[in-house]
């Protein structure tokens, strides 16, 4: 059924998925669950010491006197990070600082270190257990990832250098998708919510990357894939607000770990006996079938490799990490060219251009060359990156920086965002605004550098998917699917903002997002060139 109403009728809402964030929000899905007020008097005397390092030679921020009990230190981080930063870089001009987030201390550097840390041996940092901690891993089920890197692995040798091979297939099952979401026919404006309806398309394109036939095409796994994000995300927004001691009792009185232990069984009954029946098969042709489960079959190598639950769970954790951070930069790519008509004209001219050159064969060839759509991308992600950190490591062994920072094993380190963008503004040419939306920017600014630094690269000067070997390793999958809806929807459909309003973003912790309530209108062109690919 599509999600759609008109702006004057009643507005259909959100798709009702478990623990969405605008539920999250609400607060009804707490049980009454101010239970947890009952046990505010136990995390305001809770000081005791970390569970890792502490870098005790800088100086702290996020902690008003030295006995303060860290749950407040943790309540304004939820609510006041990105002004917690903010005061941060302007206070301490570029150096490293120690910040309280009241589950654990980081070890803030300026990006100008990631180029040292990039060289450091494989085993001194590490990027897993840091994800694992951050997400909760223990109530979520993110540990998973703490047993094996070989997820990692097959994205970046297995399905990143073929992705060309399944652009076809992957683009026409999310356009379907996005057919079946978005009206068909000219007509009057229609409301949608931009991230809801953009997370079903990535759904399908992840299910069939990940899965493969036949049980992709299983609409329970499909539905699962967008589920299961909102719920491991809501859950560890709630839970990181709660004193680690609490937890693992206070997580019960959630709905969202109920859904969540009802979503893994989901997960081990369709895909478990996929996998086993795979491990099984003989001439499994891997490099045939395309997706990451077939290709971690073949390559399996230890015992931990070719677990069935394993490699069940290493997938739904891919999952977590991917369906609503590609969703999201989709969105508020599209949502910033709608503030700028100027600059969505631009890369629509570019698109009907290119559609001209190639004679309708698109490819992934076709979609890396729109530059136009490329610095509009690279614009969004610099303003507003997914998450105000970019470079999140836990220290498994005791360093020495060049700068004579001494960092000690089961610390945390990270960069964050903002600098980086600062870093940048630096380089920009007298009279352009840096903290203003400009699509052209990369463009405009220096042609050849921008298309020798792609988006899905790592060495350009906005650090959307990270930095070093464990940046985002399912990055050149993303950017093939933020480009396919990208180069639909702007060929295909006219969008407006509801009461010519731009949705706002909203701030959760270290993330950032498009607001989840927000809605905007859509309508189908009637002029369009009906690209497929």
């Amino acid at each position: 059924m599509s999600r759609l109403s008109t702006p004057e009728g009643n507005n259909m809402g959100p798709l009702s998925l478990p623990m969405s964030l605008n539920e999250l929000l609400d607060g009804r899905h707490l049980l009454g669950g101010l239970a947890i007020c009952l046990f505010l008097i136990l995390p305001f005397l809770h000081t005791s010491s970390y569970h890792h390092a502490v870098a005790d030679q800088l100086p702290i921020v996020n902690r008003y006197f030295p006995f303060e009990p860290r749950f407040f230190a943790r309540l304004r981080w939820a609510v006041f990070a990105h002004d917690i930063l903010e005061k941060a870089y302007k206070k301490f001009d570029g150096k490293p600082y120690r910040l309280e987030r009241g589950d654990a201390d980081y070890v803030v550097l300026p990006a100008r270190s990631i180029t040292e840390l990039n060289r450091l041996p494989v085993d001194t940092l590490n990027t897993r257990k840091h994800h694992s901690y951050s997400l909760l891993g223990h109530l979520t089920g993110m540990h998973v990832i703490l047993k094996t890197n070989f997820h990692v692995k097959t994205l970046l040798g297995r399905i990143s250098p073929a992705v060309s091979e399944f652009a076809s297939p992957m683009a026409k099952r999310m356009t379907a998708r996005l057919s079946h979401l978005l009206p068909q026919q000219a007509g009057p404006w229609a409301l949608i919510d931009p991230v809801d309806t953009l997370v079903q398309c990535v759904s399908e394109g992840l299910a069939l990357t990940l899965f493969g036939p036949p049980i992709c095409d299983d609409p329970e796994l499909v539905r699962l894939c967008h589920e299961h994000t909102k719920t491991v995300f809501g859950l560890a927004f709630c839970m990181r607000i709660i004193p680690s001691f609490l937890q693992p009792i206070l997580v019960w009185f959630l709905p969202a770990k109920w859904r969540l232990v009802r979503g893994w069984r989901t997960w081990d009954r369709i895909v478990i006996p996929e996998v086993r029946r795979r491990l099984q098969e003989e001439d499994l042709d891997a490099a045939k079938r395309g997706d990451m489960i077939s290709w971690m079959v073949r390559d399996a190598k230890t015992p931990v490799e070719r677990d069935p639950h394993v490699l069940t769970h290493l997938s739904a954790a891919v999952i977590a990490g991917a369906t609503y951070s590609t969703a999201n930069l989709t969105s508020e790519s599209l949502v910033d060219l709608v503030a700028h008509p100027d600059v969505m004209e631009e890369v629509r001219a570019e698109i009907r251009e290119k559609h001209a050159e190639i004679g309708g064969r698109w490819d992934m060839a076709a979609l890396d060359s729109l530059s136009k759509l490329e610095s509009a991308l690279k614009e969004t992600s610099r303003l507003l990156p997914g998450a105000m950190f970019v470079y999140q490591r836990a220290v498994e062994k005791d360093v020495k920086l060049s700068d004579g920072l001494q960092l000690k094993r089961g610390q945390f380190i990270t960069t964050v965002s903002q600098e980086a963008s600062i870093a940048h503004n630096a380089k920009l040419a007298p009279g352009q605004a840096p903290d203003s939306y400009d699509g052209m920017r990369f463009y405009e600014r220096d042609l050849e550098r921008h298309r020798a630094r792609p988006f899905r690269g790592l060495d350009g000067d906005v650090l959307t998917w990270g930095s070093g070997r464990w940046a985002c390793p399912g990055r050149v999958v993303a950017n093939m699917m933020i480009k396919i809806l990208m180069v639909k929807l702007l060929d295909e459909y006219d969008f407006a903002f509801v009461n010519e309003k731009k949705p706002s973003v909203m701030r959760i912790h270290e993330f950032l997002m498009l607001n989840p309530t927000a809605k905007i209108k859509v309508r189908r062109r009637e002029s369009r060139l009906g690209i497929e690919f």
